[in-house]
């Protein structure tokens, strides 16, 4: 199996990644950041719903659960909101694309393994 490299690079202002108080690295969600992995989403005020490879990801701000495929799972973090901006675990990202994450904490630059 081929696994493809990439950098997650700001595609916007808004694009920037963080660690969150639970020690995860969370990421925009922003239309040029989740293009780049083939993510659809919509928003809505505290809710927002990811759409990939056929399977339709339902999350709510401040919950650390998910419903994916009608099966309700739970997170080790919570989605979060900063200045109108919806941030989701880089984690949860890579479940839905298939990929493995890594954070480096030095220079604060996260990278993205895609499986195939």
């Amino acid at each position: 199996m081929r696994c493809r490299f990439q950098e997650v690079a700001a595609a916007g202002p808004n694009d920037i990644t963080y660690v969150n108080k639970d020690n995860r690295v969370m990421v925009p969600l922003t239309e040029g950041l989740m293009n780049k992995f083939g993510i659809e989403y919509v928003l809505s005020d505290d809710a927002v719903t990811v759409k990939s490879k056929g399977l339709e990801y339902t999350y709510r701000v401040g919950f650390d659960s998910v419903v994916c495929d009608e099966k309700l799972r739970f997170m080790d973090t919570v989605l979060e909101q900063h200045d109108g901006i919806t941030y989701i675990p880089a984690q949860q990202v890579a479940e839905i694309i298939g990929a493995t994450v890594s954070w480096d904490n030095e220079i604060k630059k996260l990278s993205v393994r895609l499986n195939g």
